[in-house]
């Protein structure tokens, strides 16, 4: 079973404080993507994967798009998530 529906993966990075020194964040970020390229280069996938910063509203575009081209359906949850629990 896959993880994902569609080939996009958002991963959120940073904190509430990050815009405090935004340069720190960017550079262990561009450290990590480049351990990462590094890798795969090293085991003969460059290509397999492609790591770039995103916007919300591109990461959406991007996977709607996907799903469009790919047929895929997505559920919809309605109500609560987690129902409050009542003992009494």
């Amino acid at each position: 079973m896959r993880a994902y529906k569609t080939n996009n993966v958002l991963i959120l990075w940073g904190d509430d404080f990050s815009h405090l020194d935004a340069s720190l964040t960017y550079e262990a970020l561009d450290t990590c993507i480049k351990a990462i390229e590094d890798h795969l280069e090293s085991i003969g996938q460059p290509d397999k994967y492609r790591l770039s910063y995103s916007t919300i509203d591109s990461y959406l575009t991007d996977v709607f798009e996907y799903s469009k081209q790919n047929k895929i359906q997505f559920t919809q949850q309605k109500g609560d998530l987690w129902e409050y629990n009542h003992d009494g």
